[in-house]
């Protein structure tokens, strides 16, 4: 099977390719205000990369959430758009869990963390199953969790400094994120078949825009 992924969900852009048994990754791009533009030139270097064009592809994979609000828009749109034009199956999984699904080789609970600004975090927390639910929180909603756990994810760093109180060993691997995001990719629509027309990304909050909506109309 051959399968695009890409993941603009924050401010490194992961895309990659598998063709047959190969994997191609692209050069990873910290600008997260260049996503929107380098999206197309990077899904045309992977492909010649492969040696393939677009119409042998079989399924393309993206992150749905949670994760930037901008950002999840970026790889949905455009891989919707040729998934609508060309017939290829889009499916789209959760963020959190492809990069705890990155870190499969470590053994014991991973929690995954993305940086959700105003002092919380998007996390969740899985061994060999999910443990919970994705959650817009803080270190209190991992109480039910003993300490020693290992932190994934883009920000596992950043979260592991906010809360220096609590054993948590850090893990990059990001090396590893865009083969499982693939294989997380494939396994969803072996088992559920491709998303639903009408999925789009998931937010796990309000936007800043929605909210201030919400006060202008109740002051109105």
């Amino acid at each position: 099977m051959n399968v695009l992924a890409l993941d603009t969900s924050g401010s490194a852009f992961y895309a990659a390719l598998k063709k047959g048994e190969r994997y191609f990754d692209n050069s990873l791009t910290s600008n997260s205000m260049m996503h929107s533009e380098r999206i197309i030139p990077v899904i045309t270097e992977l492909l010649d990369k492969a040696g393939i064009s677009l119409k042998d592809i079989d399924l393309l994979v993206c992150t749905r959430g949670p994760g930037s609000f901008t950002g999840l828009r970026i790889a949905m749109s455009a891989l919707k758009g040729i998934s609508m034009g060309s017939g290829i199956p889009l499916v789209s999984v959760s963020t959190l869990e492809a990069w705890a699904r990155a870190a499969g080789s470590v053994s014991g609970v991973k929690v995954a963390v993305i940086d959700a600004k105003k002092q919380r975090f998007y996390l969740s927390a899985f061994n060999e199953e999910r443990l919970m639910p994705d959650t817009d929180g803080t270190i209190a909603d991992l109480s039910f969790l003993e300490e020693g756990y290992t932190v994934v994810g883009p920000d596992a760093k950043a979260f592991a400094e906010a809360y220096p109180q609590v054993k948590m060993e850090v893990k990059d691997v990001s090396s590893d994120f865009t083969r499982a995001l693939i294989e997380f990719g494939i396994e969803s629509f072996e088992k559920n078949g491709a998303d639903h027309i009408g999925q789009g990304p998931v937010y796990l909050r309000k936007s800043d825009a929605e909210i201030a909506l919400e006060e202008r109309l109740r002051n109105e």
